[in-house]
């Protein structure tokens, strides 16, 4: 069974987390990268897809915007 990975962040330390996942994805499975910046996150995946660090297609790299500042409307 594959675990999947979540990486929280865009910084330096998250793109190489993330290379390095996607080096090993045949064993981790699906990554997603969540930051408050979304092009962050696209950027990384960008840079994983240009230099063909992912191992397998079976698995995706998806990007998400999230802020954990908003804890959203409470009724």
């Amino acid at each position: 069974m594959k675990k999947n990975v979540m990486i929280i962040g865009a910084g330096g330390v998250a793109n190489v987390a993330a290379h390095k996942c996607a080096q090993n994805n045949d064993v981790l499975g699906n990554i997603v990268i969540a930051s408050r910046t979304l092009l962050k996150c696209e950027k990384i995946i960008d840079s994983i897809r240009r230099k063909g660090s992912k191992k397998s297609d079976e698995y995706s790299i998806t990007a998400y915007q999230i802020d954990a500042m908003d804890h959203g409307k409470t009724d």
